[in-house]
């Protein structure tokens, strides 16, 4: 009888053993299940945080666009090829000089309406309402760029014409040639 004292003790022994098995079994197959779910959810919001990141870029606590930051990089970038190529063709500084006040207006004129055309015919499939406020904001960030640009020329290429008159017939003579850039820069897609 002490055989089978024992050996029913060691079946109980086994079974128990065998439930608690059991219910850890269960217990990993609910935290398996969960892990999958968690990681799915992970997955989700990994595609949603490089959407975002895509979208949006933070710089000092203003956030651009991307969009609007490509262009911010094409239009400097065409505006200062311009210069380079302005400053070598055209000499602004020298031309600026010897231009009237009617032919510098001219050249102005002509750039910034070349410049707005172009703009409208590149976007006007986007547009809807309001493309003329659009076309003068873009058109005003690119002269603006080109601008900035034109004076870092100057600089830089070592024609700087002074702190007078003649700074201001040249930033717009040579603005000519930075403003095609950036122009022909921000409508490349």
């Amino acid at each position: 009888m002490a055989k089978k004292r024992g050996s029913g003790s060691v079946i109980t022994k086994l079974n128990k053993i065998d439930t608690r098995i059991s219910r850890v079994e269960r217990l990993l197959g609910k935290v398996y299940r969960k892990e999958k779910e968690i990681m799915k959810e992970e997955k989700v919001i990994e595609k949603k945080e490089k959407k975002i990141g895509k979208q949006i870029k933070s710089l000092k606590g203003f956030f651009f666009k991307r969009g609007y930051m490509m262009e911010l990089i094409r239009g400097t970038a065409g505006a200062f090829l311009g210069v380079g190529i302005g400053q070598k063709l055209i000499s602004s500084a020298s031309l600026a000089e010897t231009l009237s006040w009617s032919n510098i207006i001219g050249i102005l004129v002509f750039i910034l309406l070349i410049s707005g055309l172009l703009l409208y015919k590149n976007e006007k499939i986007y547009l809807k309402k309001k493309a003329h406020v659009f076309v003068f904001r873009r058109l005003g960030e690119l002269y603006t760029i080109s601008i900035l640009m034109e004076l870092l020329g100057l600089a830089l290429f070592a024609a700087w014409p002074g702190w007078n008159i003649i700074l201001i017939k040249t930033l717009i003579v040579g603005s000519y040639a930075a403003m095609s850039g950036a122009v022909s820069f921000s409508i490349l897609d």
